[in-house]
């Protein structure tokens, strides 16, 4: 199981050129580039014979070693946690022996989102790692809707500041590992959101930045977007793959 774009990995939009995401954008938890949408181009699923290629890794994964995420210097483990289910389907002592369990094993990654439980499985996982914190690496997620409200969703400036200070609570911790644009916000110009996520990156708040469900066309905007006016960029992105 692959947790960054290898080099071995071609782009499954067709032959002329490899995808953008092996320059520098990791895959978290496990997962992997969906294609492209962009430039005309129809979406192609991964190849079968990059899914065996998946799976052989997976089959061989011994001692979870651990891998760079993307371009960035931040190590994780090649196998991750999907918190999704914490404080809906896993209560907190289940969700507690999942956690103590998979960081015995030499996993670090923890992967959850505000939305997931309304808050519940950020509060789960802040709560399992309670004296453990500096053995993991939390991902999370802003941008899904917390309420009714306009104004608790999208990635707006005003949105991701207050969003990110309810996710440090929630986790009882003073730094999110790496923090996630979870939907594209078609009403918020992806030039603002960068620049928020990139004071949060300066504050000391959040050290690493991605992107989830986006599309190709999406990232690529986002990087050049970042690059062009000199802001972090994100070093992940966390779409839909399915192993099976």
């Amino acid at each position: 199981m692959r947790c960054s774009i290898g080099s071995a990995v071609r782009c499954s939009i067709g032959r002329a050129g490899r995808c953008f995401l092996r320059r520098g954008v990791g895959v978290v938890a496990g997962r992997l580039c969906r294609g492209h949408r962009g430039q005309g181009k129809p979406y192609t699923a991964v190849p079968y014979a990059l899914r065996r290629e998946i799976r052989a890794d997976a089959s061989s994964v011994s001692g979870l070693a651990l891998r760079r995420l993307g371009a960035s210097g931040l190590s994780v483990s090649v196998v991750g946690v999907g918190c999704n289910n914490f404080g809906r389907r896993l209560d907190a002592s289940g969700a507690a022996r999942v956690v103590h369990a998979a960081l015995d094993a030499g996993v670090n990654l923890f992967d959850t989102a505000d939305i997931y439980g309304g808050g519940a499985s950020e509060e789960i996982l802040g709560a399992a790692l309670e004296g453990r914190r500096d053995r993991a690496v939390i991902a999370t997620k802003v941008g899904g809707a917390m309420g009714d409200s306009w104004a608790e969703r999208g990635a707006s400036r005003r949105w991701i500041r207050l969003a990110v200070e309810a996710s440090l609570r929630r986790l009882r911790t003073e730094w999110i590992d790496l923090y996630q644009v979870h939907f594209p916000d078609p009403e918020t110009p992806i030039e603002e959101t960068l620049e928020a996520l990139d004071d949060l990156v300066h504050s000391g708040l959040v050290r690493y930045v991605g992107s989830s469900n986006f599309a190709g066309w999406e990232i690529a905007d986002a990087q050049w977007t970042a690059r062009s006016r000199q802001v972090t960029r994100f070093v992940s992105a966390q779409n839909r793959f399915n192993l099976l």
